[in-house]
């Protein structure tokens, strides 16, 4: 939403990488090992469907700071 093109390095491609910029996130509540299960097959999947080669994976983590341990730790086993 606020993210915008133009300024001095700006590409006339811009319009159209900010799309898909802005549609590439997806925001998912993971509660049960199953839930992380879910989440590592279905990362698999898109990277199978669109060809990706990843280089590593971003998680934002929207949670209270008693749970980094266990969610990291799920994130570490399943993803």
């Amino acid at each position: 939403k606020h993210v915008k093109c133009g300024g001095r390095n700006d590409s006339p491609d811009c319009p159209k990488l900010l799309e898909k910029f802005r549609a590439a996130p997806v925001y998912l509540q993971l509660k049960t090992d199953d839930d992380f299960r879910t989440l590592a097959e279905e990362i698999a999947l898109v990277n199978q469907v669109k060809n990706f080669l990843e280089s590593g994976r971003l998680f934002y983590l929207s949670i209270p700071p008693y749970a980094y341990a266990n969610v990291a730790q799920s994130i570490d086993q399943h993803c």
